[in-house]
């Protein structure tokens, strides 16, 4: 059991200057909303202050599935969102993906209010799409989040049957004093409805995480007078700060993903209304992101959103420019690894960062690429993949996330701190380079959000056993899997192994680097936090010329290095080698 009043730097290893930063990182990213918002109204406060209360309570180490266990016999969860992040919304994805296919589920959301029902109802008898769903609810001006990180919840409703509710208000309802609360007492009337409505359906809700106080608490006090009901509830909390921190000061961040709260009581807001039913409430809180990640998607959403609406307002059609979000977190990670000199504002005025829906990037690209080149930045676009172009000071960053744009930083780290002028795309002979540059730009990203999880080799062979022989990726999983083998011959006998495996397409040659440069990451990372490389040989190998005739010998000395410090395959932790891996939530 663990108590989160009760530690210690004595209990564990723990590396004080790595959390300083972080907590630094997530005041500093907090700070950067509030300056875009403006300072909370006084009920967000009261909740905020509540929901703080709450994750410090004692708790224990859990799993998915004694969640599952535990929704088997509910009658209502509760599922905490963060509407900006797509990890908050994709972990409800994967625990409703899991329940039993005989249990009746309505899945109550928040991102639709009631007007949109009849909407969805015709979207989930297959009479309307998705798109035509968006506009038909308006979600663009009434939510504004990603559709995309919600679509999945809605396909899955309608692939299994389920019914899906609109438990929305409109922002009217929830405007001035007390307004949160107004709307608690609302949704806990809709979610009685439901219920009752329905009898022996599980009801899931997916709500903001702050309503996860106060929201059980209304719904227990709307069937008070219900005496023969005795509801079962489970609440879901997402990524509690004090949580993350306490286990981060015990090495655990990385080995746990989901804790239970153990406090027998019932968590009461403190209404001051007439009693709880009686019943069960089991509290679980599941870690998908470090703390900050969340607030890092929710500024990157402000500062689009912003940006584009401006621009509507002055009658122009610029594109978001992402490029100080990128820049701040090559500061970040430049700063964390002592590489600060690299990225100063003197010397990265040059860069420019474009979303991949914006025209001026493939202009960019067109008039600094030909042929190959070009056509490897083409195939880039189409796969959803971040890059830059060095020469031009450009660089693509294809999703709107936390991920994609620090992983675009770190690869720019890496290009200012080598000084390199151009993209390692000239296959096979940029091979091995094209893996250290994507290892490093993964490395960076995992600075900012460890919890991404790269392939292992297990993972190699198994996908490449499934693909069909003339899937043009069997070609790139080949190639991956025979220099990942011949980089443990060369670590095991010393010698060096020829490559058996020899594309005729360069794109293979590229697919497989950016495989095999996710599993280098992995490694990098597990042993930097570790201890076992040190801070200066991290930054020293950012600084590796990776267009030198030589850095075959450098690439060797370095898969060496990773070897002797984590062994030679991947586990989620980073530290030792495990067969398969297990299934985040």
């Amino acid at each position: 059991m663990v108590d989160g009043k009760a530690f210690s730097a004595q209990d564990g290893s723990m590396d004080r200057e790595w959390l300083k930063v972080r907590r630094t990182l997530l005041k500093s990213v907090k700070e950067d909303v509030r300056l875009r918002l403006g300072d909370d109204p006084a009920d967000l406060r009261a909740y905020e202050l509540e929901a703080k209360k709450l994750s410090k309570r004692r708790y224990r180490v859990s799993s998915k599935s004694e969640i599952l266990a535990e929704i088997e016999t509910a009658d209502i969860v509760y599922g905490g969102d963060f509407h900006a992040h797509g990890p908050a919304q994709r972990t409800h994805f994967k625990i409703l993906r899991h329940l039993a296919p005989e249990r009746p589920v309505i899945v109550a959301l928040e991102c639709f209010d009631p007007k949109a029902q009849k909407h969805l109802d015709l979207f989930l008898r297959g009479k309307l799409d998705s798109e035509t769903l968006r506009k038909r609810a308006h979600w663009d001006e009434r939510w504004g989040f990603p559709f995309e990180n919600y679509k999945a919840l809605i396909e899955l409703a309608k692939r299994r049957g389920w019914r899906v509710e609109a438990i929305g208000t409109s922002q009217g309802e929830t405007l001035g004093a007390q307004g949160l609360s107004r709307q608690d007492a609302s949704t806990a009337k809709k979610l009685k409805e439901i219920m009752l409505r329905s009898p022996g359906s599980l009801v899931y809700v997916v709500i903001g995480e702050l309503h996860l106080s106060h929201l059980p608490e209304r719904v227990s006090q709307e069937f008070s007078r219900r005496r023969e009901v005795s509801l079962r509830e489970v609440a879901i909390h997402i990524n509690a700060e004090a949580v993350y921190f306490q286990l981060a000061a015990k090495d655990l961040e990385h080995s746990v993903d989901v804790i239970r709260y153990t406090d027998r009581k019932r968590f009461a807001a403190g209404h001051g209304k007439k009693p709880a039913a009686s019943g069960k409430l089991t509290r679980f809180c599941v870690l998908s992101s470090p703390p900050w990640v969340p607030w890092q998607s929710y500024l990157l959403h402000l500062d689009k959103s912003m940006e584009l609406a401006w621009s509507d307002e002055a009658g122009e059609t610029d594109d978001f420019d992402p490029t100080d979000h990128v820049l701040k977190l090559a500061e970040w990670i430049a700063a964390d690894l002592g590489l600060k000199d690299v990225v100063t504002k003197e010397k990265t005025h040059d860069l420019a960062v474009y979303s991949a829906s914006d025209a001026k990037l493939w202009r960019k690209t067109e008039t600094s690429l030909t042929g190959a080149d070009l056509e490897t930045a083409r195939r880039m676009l189409v796969k959803g993949r971040s890059f830059m172009l060095p020469a031009a000071g450009v660089g693509c960053l294809a999703q709107m996330t936390v991920n994609h744009a620090s992983h675009l930083a770190s690869e720019y780290l890496q290009m200012k701190a080598s000084r390199r002028k151009r993209q390692v795309w000239k296959f096979p002979h940029d091979f091995q380079a094209a893996i250290l540059v994507e290892a490093l730009a993964y490395f960076g990203s995992k600075q900012v959000n460890h919890k991404r999880q790269a392939e292992t080799i297990s993972d190699l062979r198994t996908e490449l056993q499934t693909i069909q022989p003339t899937d043009e990726g069997r070609d790139a999983l080949r190639l991956a899997l025979d220099q990942r083998v011949a980089e443990l011959v060369y670590f095991h006998q010393g010698r060096r192994r020829k490559r058996l495996v020899k594309p005729s397409r360069s794109g293979s040659y590229l697919e497989a680097a950016l495989i095999l440069g996710r599993m280098m990451g992995e490694r990098l990372y597990g042993a930097y936090r570790a201890r076992k490389i040190s801070k200066r040989e991290i930054a020293s190998i950012f600084k590796t010329d990776v267009l030198r005739q030589d850095f075959g010998r450098q690439y060797d000395a370095i898969t060496v290095k990773l070897a002797r410090a984590v062994g030679t395959e991947i586990a989620p932790s980073g530290l030792m080698p495990v067969k398969g891996r297990r299934e985040r939530l």
